[in-house]
């Protein structure tokens, strides 16, 4: 509980590398959990009762001890720099022998990768050292202490708080655990330019003893090259320069990487210490990053790596939020080809709630006003977690940025000189720093995209400093919309060099129902833990499982192969083709459709993340007018006999029937050759959808207030007519929510032409009987009707369709139960828009055509009404009635969740005029 103290006897952090000779200590430990430090056993005293084991690297609380708890406020009382002494300890054991044949006189080091958030090493019961810091590696000197060809026994006291869990308040789950003379450091800096490069090394040694010499290797497939420095025992380091002609630099695009080897020796040893890394030639330059955040996170054990779905993505940078990786991670991006900005292990978030929550400051409120609330100060924590950063990563990185929502200060001004000092050759970016005064590039978190159109007229192109949005586009739920707007944007003005979409994966923990046991992907409350922030760890472009979302095949369909940014496209070849899809048409009926242009960009050799063939790209274009179709009446067939009573229309022939309820003025059931198509109820007028996360901040409450989940049918009149052998059916209904005075005033008019064609045409106007009183937007406008049993077949039939589809526009299918798409979080999904045609049916039996004046969207779904009430996919409750939707409009999707709304175009807003739409319905004969 001091934060001027971040270690003890932790040796310099240094580049990752690890010798030939070590042990992993990876596995099965004996561990004991202590509710408190003070009841921890002791290194020299017995576990009370039995150990228990626990695997290593993992976290106590998936292993059946406390609790996971997932937050972006703090779990803990705010009284920094103090701690809750109900502090969980975790206790760890673990004995090893080092092999007597390991170099004599070698300096034995014990390293952890990370330990969460701060802990003592013990061996054979002496103290080691103690570290804070999360995620970042430690190293300590145990050559004294260790014992060759013997047993050693190492223990480890890790403590779930610390005062360093105040700057590791990450918006993740808060996991416990995971834990002679020599080469002792090394950098490298290149200097690219044109086709030759210059590699310089500076080399740290330790405790030569003698005279000695380095010998350095530079190579890849083509070319060595070589060089030999003397190295003097009383300087601790040494430089050299080594000049490449036909240098290949690495980029993204084109991963060229360099085996670099160094190989100390003297004449009285020998080789002392050999260290072998892949490096890069880089240069900075002007680059657009199609970026995502990614946390490290496995649904089972925690944490995982997902680098090669992001290439075939045709994602090509990633930010480390928020914190340093795993070091092989940077090794696996330098082989694909991935950009990277690595971030220190900081931030502070939850210090904005102990002030906004007191003084009851909306959580909406702007957000520099927010981040002057309060400023935390542990100026010597910020600077050796940048340290422990760059001195690690240093081969890998593109842009070191300072932390995430940790204010701005002095402490961060001096974390920027720090690491300007210890590696000049790299740009530095902090979001928290608005105006960059110590940055090397202005960055966002969910600005709009009038906000980034503003910013870029501000400065045209006379800027000194780039803006790069660290984190847009939240990926919540169904969503993000305003990509492709987003895009266009950065394209277009050359000061917006991209950005990193919060964020790559959701984060839900794999946890099974103790009733039934179905399993789900646990989110905030659902471990009984307390507080929590709920939903709000479900926001990624894949699934708690790692996945795709439609959100990342969105995201993939967006790019385009002529963004590349530092190579041409010659390791490609362009395929255009197009095709021309023709709906069912009614005799005499007309149809116009586009017809598409679509061009596809495929690899031609294979990478190391891709087979050649690999398509990376596609677009399409649509090459004449847009769509519209033209729905013919045809004369009614003469043998109809029709019947009307106070109560219903039965319009009945040789082979169909057709009934309609004149007191709800709905559909009662359509019948052909037997087989039922429709069934009650049928032809509802709807607005309502289960609400998305990004509808939930604003959008969700202002439908409610307006009564638009609650809304109520008044039919004022139907009137049957017949008119050249073609039924009409001209209804009239008030549809409104209780409590309010306004409401819609549906006129629908249904029109048999054929026995096989149901036309639906609705024209709909809002009336209110007081000013100001109409709901701003809707959910969306369309009708609801239950598909027979015989046409779903319970979800076995097919569905066929001509729209913009996963992707490109063409025609797709799939089984009708397999339309939904179940997000983690129940909520509207699926709907298939701009559809120009949709085929239901199944086989052997008579199926529906469904038609629309316009493009419009459909699903068919028997969880409709399941979705909004669950809060995990196993709860979702099916309902025996498979409904078709067709909509004529929905509202879009935005990334309110956590940042802008809905693009003005894209919002379904209020109509004075209101709207008039048309349906056809179509029977398809098996």
């Amino acid at each position: 509980m001091n934060p001027a103290i971040t270690h003890r006897n932790r040796l310099p952090t240094r580049v990752y590398s690890i010798p030939d000779t070590n042990i992993l200590l990876n596995g099965s430990w004996k561990f004991y959990y202590a509710p408190t430090p003070t009841v921890a056993p002791t290194p020299k005293t017995p576990v009370d009762g039995e150990w228990k084991y626990i695997v290593v690297p993992g976290h106590w609380q998936l292993q059946g001890y406390g609790r996971p708890a997932y937050t972006i406020i703090y779990p803990f009382p705010v009284d920094p720099p103090y701690v809750p002494s109900e502090n969980p300890t975790g206790v760890y054991e673990r004995i090893f022998t080092v092999p007597i044949s390991w170099p004599k006189g070698s300096q034995i080091r014990i390293r952890f990768d990370g330990v969460d958030s701060a802990y003592h090493v013990v061996l054979n019961c002496k103290e080691i050292g103690f570290s804070k810091g999360s995620r970042n590696s430690s190293e300590y000197d145990v050559t004294d202490v260790v014992k060759l060809d013997e047993e050693n026994v190492l223990r480890v006291y890790v403590y779930q708080w610390s005062d360093g869990s105040c700057i590791v308040d990450q918006d993740q789950w808060w996991l416990s655990g995971d834990p002679a003379g020599n080469i002792e450091d090394f950098s490298v800096v290149t200097e690219v330019s044109g086709d030759s490069a210059n590699v310089h090394l500076t080399i740290t040694t330790s405790r030569l003893g003698s005279p000695g010499s380095l010998n350095v290797e530079i190579g890849n497939a083509d070319a060595a090259y070589c060089a030999t420095v003397e190295v003097d025992p009383s300087k601790p380091t040494c430089k050299l320069t080594i000049p490449i002609s036909n240098a290949k630099p690495w980029t993204a695009e084109t991963p060229n990487l360099y085996n670099l080897t160094i190989d100390l020796s003297n004449a009285k040893t020998g080789e002392i210490h050999k260290i072998s890394q892949k490096i890069g030639l880089r240069e900075v330059k002007q680059i657009q990053f199609r970026g995502v955040n990614r946390h490290d996170h496995h649904p089972v054990l925690g944490r995982a790596r997902d680098l090669l779905l992001m290439k075939i993505h045709n994602i090509n940078a990633v930010r480390c939020s928020h914190y340093p990786n795993d070091p092989r991670f940077y090794a696996i991006c330098d082989e694909l080809g991935l950009w990277v900005i690595d971030e220190t292990d900081l931030e502070c978030h939850g210090f904005y709630d102990v002030i906004a929550r007191a003084e009851e400051i909306p959580e909406r409120m702007d957000y520099e006003k927010r981040k002057a609330l309060v400023f935390p100060q542990w100026g010597t924590a910020y600077l050796d977690r940048a340290r422990q950063m760059v001195l690690r990563d240093r081969p890998s990185i593109i842009i070191w940025s300072l932390g995430n929502e940790a204010f701005y200060g002095c402490n961060h001004a001096a974390m920027y000189g720090l690491i300007k000092k210890l590696d000049p050759t790299r740009v530095i970016q902090y979001e928290g720093d608005i105006e960059a005064k110590t940055a090397d590039m202005f960055s966002m978190m969910y600005p709009s995209v009038r906000t980034l159109e503003d910013f870029a007229a501000k400065y045209g192109d006379n800027f000194e400093k780039p803006l790069i949005l660290c984190e847009y586009a939240h990926a919540m739920g169904n969503g993000p919309g305003s990509l492709k707007e987003y895009l266009e944007t950065f394209r277009r003005y050359r000061i917006l060099q991209g950005g990193f979409i919060w964020e790559w994966a959701n984060h839900g923990l794999k946890k099974v129902n103790g009733d039934d046991g179905s399993e789900f992907y646990g989110y905030g409350g659902d471990f009984d833990e307390y507080p929590h922030d709920g939903t709000f760890i479900m926001d990624g472009l894949c699934f708690s499982d790692h996945t795709p979302t439609p959100g990342l095949e969105h995201l993939n369909a967006t790019f385009s192969v002529s963004r590349y940014s530092t190579s041409d496209v010659s390791k490609g070849c362009l395929i255009a083709s197009d095709s021309l899809c023709i709906p069912v048409v009614a005799a005499s009926g007309t149809v116009s459709v586009p017809v598409w242009l679509t061009i596809t960009f495929s690899l031609k050799e294979s990478t190391n993340w891709a087979d050649a063939g690999f398509e990376m790209a596609w677009a399409q274009f649509q090459i004449n007018t847009p769509y519209t179709a033209a729905i013919i009446d045809q004369p009614f067939l003469s043998t109809a006999s029709i019947t009307e009573t106070p109560g219903f229309l039965i319009v009945t022939g040789p082979s169909y029937t057709f009934q309609f309820n004149k007191r709800i003025a709905r559909i009662s059931s359509w019948t052909f050759d037997g087989t039922d198509l429709l069934t009650p109820p049928s032809n509802l007028l709807t607005f309502w959808r289960a609400p998305i996360d990004n509808d939930n901040p604003v959008d969700k409450p202002s439908w409610q207030n307006y009564g638009l989940d609650h809304l109520l049918n008044r039919v004022r009149s139907v009137e049957a007519s017949m008119t050249d052998s073609v039924l009409t059916i001209a209804t009239v209904a008030d549809i409104a929510p209780p409590i309010l005075g306004w409401k819609f005033i549906a006129e629908v008019t249904y029109i048999l032409a054929t026995p096989e064609v149901l036309k639906i045409k609705t024209k709909l106007t809002m009336k209110s009987h007081a000013p100001n009183m109409l709901p701003k937007n809707l959910p969306r406008i369309g009708w609801e009707s239950s598909i027979a049993k015989d046409v779903a077949a319970d979800g076995e039939g097919v569905v066929s369709w001509f729209s913009k589809g996963p992707g490109e526009i063409g025609i797709f299918e799939m089984p009708i139960k397999d339309l939904d798409t179940i997000y983690e979080v129940p909520q509207e999904n699926g709907n298939r828009m701009g559809t120009r045609w949709a085929y239901i049916r199944s086989s052997g039996s008579h199926g529906l055509a469904v038609n629309a004046s316009t493009e419009f969207g459909f699903k068919v779904s028997n969880k409709i009404a399941g979705f909004e009430a669950a809060r995990h996919p196993n709860e979702v409750v099916a309902s025996e009635d498979w409904i078709l939707r067709v909509d004529y409009a929905q509202h879009g999707l935005g990334t309110q969740a956590c940042g802008p709304g809905v693009l003005e175009p894209s919002r379904l807003k209020m109509s004075e005029s209101g709207w008039e739409f048309e349906v056809e319905l179509k029977v398809i004969c098996p």
